[in-house]
């Protein structure tokens, strides 16, 4: 490193004696040009090279890395994040000599490489708790990061007794000025102060901004000041653990009504009241296009009741959540006439409310007269099977509506709809249906249907496995276009069940993306599901709402990994694995280039990084397979990524996401790339 970079890092560690860093620093450098690598050598950002040299070096930079828990990911061609990543032990109380190397590095990283362009730092991340003023020092002198996200799940955790947040915090009123995206809530949560980071809101370029909904009066006054004079914030969220008050609501629907730019807000955790003031404040607003509105308890009052109002005569709106807010009958009747009246709202999700039947049907009515709303969603609502009927109806003599989602109701078996089912009714209304209604809709299915592209199926637990059998067999022939498929399961899957869902899932030439919800514990349908994608050439996403932790399931996983040459992405809720499970799982993907993500919704802490290893090898290798044919690249990598993955799909959705061509285009650059090998 040069002696400046040295020198900062001297100053910066004083319990450490400078002669001992100095050794440390040169057995760093030597050690990497153990490995053809240069540290010294400069970012090619700096240098104008298409893309910095550490591309070709991350598992070198990663091996180092890993020990603080950190990694560099190249998540698009010549764009690195620096990220934290869950592991089995983060021993706060260590000393800054077990972390120096990973520190050194990420200093230099910071500080000299302007091909970062992401900061990603969460619970592990205990480098910016051990050496803050280090780091910090580091980030003052970036000059290439666009997102930065400090979102640890508790702020106590590793970072308990440090301060960390508080240099975090002065050090992003600095940085700020350049950032495109800014995740600040667990910082403003730790009650630290952020002087500057407004006048970034009102001046710089954010597009997008996350912050904290428990901050003071005061402070909201200045950050929401500045969003009503921001000249280039795209989205705000708002949320964490507190509620929202009222008081800083009406400051929220103040700056809405300045505001020229926002196009997306999102807040969770409300105090009453706080949803019909934002509400109201739409009737002056005329660039806010998505609004969502999760956790609060409101009574149909005034306040509400002129919230709601203001959606009669707002015609830039298109898509209003309001989830979780214990809206009752009275609302959803409300809100049934405002439907009637606005001309521009496209998705409405009313999810996990208070309502019923009565509100329901209110609903259902106003979709008779409604002509612009494509999505409505009433799941998690205390309905009945007498909503069924209603939608039935009105889905009979609307044909606008593209999807109403109704989610899991209690249908008994004796239960017939007023009208008779039609495909194109059932194929839009996303219910639990009885054994009566998957006959019916199998029977009405259309031979060879070209325009069924998205099908969600659902049954009760009382379903006779025979309607299931039935519907399954009658889209393996019917649905030969499906793109998109959603099951969701109740509890246990009888085998006949998933034998039927497995023979279609075989026999599929279109399927692209699935998805598996189950309503109880329903692991016999996730071993047979893993195994059925070993045999599908087609699907590239599956995402799974459970748990990955049966033995069966992991020697699953590894056949499909190890045989499956289609899918990249796969989703579970958690996992409950030994390590010996995950290095198993890194072992089948050891040839396999073309599988690129293995995400979980919950991270237990548990040592993933001969996972990562594999999957950053398979990002890198996309990256240089998309440069070979977007920009000719005739490196000897770039040649042999784009030979392994030239038939995959992957490669055809990263083409198209950095082009930003359409796919087909997209198809054709790709052969005229093969052409050139």
């Amino acid at each position: 490193l040069a002696h400046s970079d040295l020198g900062g890092v001297e100053s910066e560690i004083p319990s450490l004696d400078s002669t001992r860093i100095a050794v440390k620093v040169k057995a760093l450098l030597a050690t990497f040009q153990d490995h053809g690598v240069d540290l010294n050598a400069p970012c090619g950002n700096t240098v104008n090279l298409t893309k910095c040299w550490i591309a070709w070096h991350l598992p070198d930079l990663n091996k180092v890395l890993c020990t603080a828990s950190m990694q560099v990911i190249e998540h698009a061609p010549g764009a690195f994040t620096l990220s934290s990543f869950s592991d089995d032990y983060v021993d706060c109380e260590s000393s800054e000599a077990t972390y120096l190397d990973s520190a050194i590095l990420v200093y230099w990283l910071l500080k000299c490489h302007h091909c970062i362009k992401r900061l990603d730092l969460a619970d592990s991340a205990i480098l910016f708790s051990s050496f803050p003023i280090l780091l910090c020092k580091a980030l003052r002198e970036n000059k290439g990061l666009e997102e930065v996200r400090i979102d640890p799940d508790n702020v106590c955790g590793a970072w308990n007794g440090m301060h960390g947040p508080s240099v975090l915090a002065s050090t992003l009123a600095r940085l700020s000025v350049g950032l495109k995206s800014l995740n600040i809530q667990q910082i403003m949560a730790a009650s630290v102060a952020l002087q500057g980071i407004e006048s970034t809101i009102r001046r710089g370029t954010m597009h997008h901004l996350v912050i904290w909904n428990g901050m003071s009066r005061r402070t909201a006054s200045k950050m929401f000041h500045a969003v009503g004079k921001s000249s280039c914030l795209r989205q705000l969220e708002i949320g964490g653990t507190e509620m929202f008050s009222p008081s800083n609501a009406l400051l929220l629907a103040a700056a809405l009504k300045r505001n020229r730019t926002l196009q997306k807000l999102s807040v969770d955790w409300m105090r009453p009241d706080v949803v019909g003031i934002i509400l109201a404040s739409l009737q002056h607003n005329s660039t806010l296009e998505e609004l969502s509105l999760f956790h609060s308890h409101d009574e149909l009052h005034s306040t509400l009741w002129d919230g709601l109002q203001a959606l009669c005569t707002n015609t830039r709106l298109k898509c209003l959540k309001i989830i979780n807010a214990s809206l009752r009958n009275s609302c959803a009747m409300v809100i049934a006439d405002v439907l009637q009246k606005n001309s521009a709202l496209q998705e409405l999700c009313l999810s996990m409310n208070t309502f019923g039947d009565l509100g329901a049907r209110a609903l259902a009515k106003a979709l008779q007269q409604n002509s612009c709303l494509k999505r409505l969603d009433i799941s998690d609502c205390r309905l009945a099977e007498g909503a069924v009927s209603n939608f039935v109806e009105s889905l009979t003599q609307n044909s606008t509506v593209e999807c109403v989602r109704l989610g899991n109701i209690e249908v008994t078996e004796e239960w017939t709809p007023t009208l008779p089912l039609t495909s194109n009714v059932c194929t839009r209304l996303h219910v639990t249906w009885n054994t009566h209604g998957l006959e019916q809709w199998a029977e009405c299915m259309p031979q060879d249907d070209q325009g069924c592209s998205q099908l969600s199926v659902a049954w009760t637990a009382e379903t006779n496995p025979s309607g299931v059998v039935k519907w399954f067999a009658a889209a393996r022939v019917s649905c030969t276009s499906l793109t998109e498929l959603v099951i969701s399961c109740p509890g246990t899957v009888p085998s006949e069940c998933a034998k039927a869902f497995v023979s279609l899932l075989e026999a599929t030439n279109s399927l692209k993306k699935l998805t598996i919800e189950t309503v109880d514990h329903s692991y016999n349908v996730v071993t047979e599901t893993i195994c059925g994608l070993a045999r599908n050439k087609t699907v590239r996403e599956a995402e799974f709402h459970q748990y990955l932790h049966t033995d069966q399931d992991v020697k699953a996983l590894h056949q499909l990994l190890r045989t499956n040459r289609t899918l990249h992405r796969l989703k579970f809720r958690a996992y409950n694995l030994s390590k010996k499970a995950l290095h198993s799982l890194a072992q089948a993907l050891e040839d396999n280039f073309v599988f690129l993500s293995l995400d979980f919704e919950y991270s237990p802490a548990l040592k993933t990084y001969p996972l990562l290893c594999a999957l950053n090898r398979n990002r890198s290798l996309l990256n240089r397979a998309v440069e070979c044919v977007l920009n000719s690249s005739v490196d000897d990598e770039s040649m042999q990524a784009l030979r392994l993955l030239s038939t995959s799909d992957s490669l055809l959705d990263a083409v198209a996401a950095v082009s930003a061509k359409p796919y087909e285009e997209c198809r054709c650059l790709v052969r005229d790339a093969e052409r050139r090998l």
